[in-house]
């Protein structure tokens, strides 16, 4: 049975399943099929994110199927043909799956209020186009009952077509691109679909990378080139520690084969030198890649970064000037993101 959310008055409701989202979709709504694909996207991203949780589950999953290993072994079904090998891919299978299924339940909430922002119901994909507000401002689904505050939807569906799109729309080919590309590897930046973030109203939106490599030029500019630079060392300030810890035994692996190779080079061992300096300059690129990469960079702080400097986590737009809503939230006219912007930044 499917772990229940709760709606806006605090009901419980049956989780989401993008799905369903998508089997509700229809040819005039295109925009019901993106946002199963935007859902599936999300719930994985979240499956492949650290946590306490999640790695108390791979503990437990793994040794669970390595106690069936041992079963089959120590049983003698190995001779079956077949069994053992079964057994292995099976489990690895299965361990996949539970994992994933664990992620969906933790996020259902998120994957309701996402739905939600688009005017669809978080339980039962109703359309809430023309609904009546109640007096309480909350919007009830006509089909299932379902309560939702009215100000969750910011980018509703049957509008899709009169919304201006983000950069995240407009860039996508310029983005598959670049996520192929010399830097993005040098500089580990995540793919786009992996930059992925609730936003304070728990919706899943698409964000930036830590070093704004994704952000187009043209706001890059309307932001002036000394703010994005204060920005990015904001946001990359968290981490730096990790990260040079982490880049440690590359650093020494590096020195060491240095060390090695002016040995043989004093041995007359030139081609066993060149070797080991290749191995030396692997290592040292491998110790700066680290250094300068995103890791230990969520993308849900990138985003927390920019709202509390007035800009929206997602689409990078100016939002401070945007006056807030009844919940403390202010939502991007650009995008439909909610952030809630630091005091100190309100107009």
């Amino acid at each position: 049975m499917a772990e229940l959310a709760r709606d806006d008055r605090g009901n419980p409701i049956t989780a989401l399943r993008p799905r369903d989202i998508q089997r509700s979709a229809d040819a005039e709504d295109s925009a019901r099929t993106h946002l199963a694909v935007h859902l599936r996207q999300a719930i994985k991203v979240e499956s492949q994110r650290f946590s306490v949780h999640r790695f108390g589950l791979i503990v437990v999953s793994v040794v669970a199927w390595a106690v069936v290993q041992v079963i089959v072994v120590q049983a003698g079904l190995g001779r079956y043909p077949g069994v053992r090998s079964g057994a292995f891919i099976g489990g690895i299978i299965i361990l996949v799956i539970i994992g994933r299924e664990v992620t969906r339940r933790r996020v259902s909430r998120l994957v309701a209020a996402t739905a939600v922002a688009e005017g669809i119901c978080g339980q039962c994909c109703y359309s809430l186009n023309s609904v009546p507000t109640d007096p309480d401002g909350r919007i009830t689904c006509p089909e299932c009952g379902a309560a939702w505050a009215y100000e969750r939807i910011t980018r509703p569906h049957w509008l899709a077509a009169s919304l201006a799109t983000t950069f995240h729309d407009e860039w996508l080919p310029w983005r598959q691109w670049l996520s192929k590309s010399f830097w993005r590897f040098l500089t580990s930046t995540p793919k786009p679909s992996a930059l992925i973030a609730a936003d304070d109203r728990g919706r899943f939106v698409r964000t930036v990378d830590s070093r704004f490599f994704n952000l187009p030029r043209a706001r890059r500019e309307e932001l002036t080139i000394p703010r994005v630079t204060a920005l990015r060392k904001e946001t990359r300030r968290r981490g730096r520690v990790l990260r040079g810890l982490l880049s440690v035994p590359f650093a020494a692996v590096s020195v060491t084969c240095v060390i090695a190779a002016i040995k043989l080079l004093d041995d007359h061992e030139e081609l066993g030198c060149i070797v080991v300096a290749s191995f030396g300059l692997f290592f040292l690129i491998v110790t700066i890649a680290v250094n300068f990469s995103h890791s230990f960079l969520p993308p849900a702080h990138t985003a927390r970064v920019l709202a509390a400097d007035g800009l929206c986590g997602s689409c990078v737009s100016p939002i401070d000037s945007q006056p807030a809503d009844p919940d403390g939230c202010t939502t991007c006219s650009a995008c439909g993101a909610a952030w809630r912007i630091a005091p100190q930044t309100q107009p």
